[in-house]
């Protein structure tokens, strides 16, 4: 087993290179898989003893946190923080009011020592399949009507390219649009999936819900009619058959106009 490092296109504000490192594990073990692990290893404690040994860990550096301490262990600090805002100095602190805004949050912040000698240890290999398993959106087209074209062929539209374009792409709100690339493909049915716009400045995704053609090459699609003025990125989001969701972005941004 070992650490699965790949390569995803860079779709990051700022990017200076077209690709960055994704890390994905080999695999996930379980509680009772890693007693069983540790039992096996060198030592002279049976499972059930290392249960015990844990349970009373989990147990003590439970206590000790929740009375305010900041507890060190071999593999990291546990610790609490407090979140939230007041109006003034004196005002009570409510973690337990749900409309105070206030919270407390467990800290973790791995031991030093712990975190190199993983780091140093770690075995990892490059998985040159998984770039070509995401969606991988190239190429954004809008799809102008026929009447505003003379230009139009017999489907009725005509399209205005962005290929190469240096600018931002621009769509309308309500207007269709071509997006080529790899592996698009999804279940119009299922709403994880499909083309999303994201908007730049904050706020949910915008999942397009109209189609006109869904291949893995190409996708037709109608941008939502109250879609609000902005910049926002473009993200294609598929699923495995497992029904993992795997998203890729358009390089790039595009701007909805009013």
């Amino acid at each position: 087993m070992a650490l699965l490092v790949s390569t995803r296109e860079n779709t990051l504000v700022g990017r200076t290179e077209a690709w960055r490192f994704h890390a994905r594990h080999s695999g996930t073990v379980q509680y009772d898989r890693l007693l069983d692990i540790m039992a096996r290893s060198r030592t002279t404690l049976s499972k059930p003893d290392l249960v015990a040994a844990v349970q009373l860990l989990s147990e003590t550096v439970s206590s000790l946190v929740a009375d305010g301490m900041f507890v060190k262990t071999p593999l990291g600090d546990y610790y609490l923080s407090a979140v939230g805002t007041a109006k003034a100095a004196d005002d009570r602190f409510e973690p337990r009011t749900a409309s105070s805004g206030h919270g407390l949050r467990l800290r973790f912040r791995p031991a030093r020592a712990a975190e190199a000698a993983i780091l140093e240890s770690v075995r990892f290999r490059k998985d040159d399949e998984a770039p070509r398993r995401y969606p991988a959106p190239q190429e954004l087209e809008p799809v102008h009507e026929a009447s505003r074209d003379p230009g139009a062929g017999p489907g009725g539209s005509t399209r205005g390219s962005t290929r190469g374009s240096v600018g931002r792409r621009s769509l309308a709100p309500g207007g269709f649009a071509r997006l080529s690339g790899r592996n698009l493909r999804f279940d119009e049915a299922d709403e994880r999936l499909g083309v999303f716009l994201v908007p730049l400045g904050g706020g949910e995704p915008r999942r397009c819900s109209a189609y006109a053609e869904i291949r893995p090459s190409l996708v037709i699609f109608q941008s939502p009619p109250d879609l609000l003025p902005g910049d926002y990125a473009l993200a294609a989001r598929t699923a495995t058959k497992a029904g993992t969701v795997r998203e890729g972005r358009l390089a790039g941004g595009l701007s909805v106009e009013g």
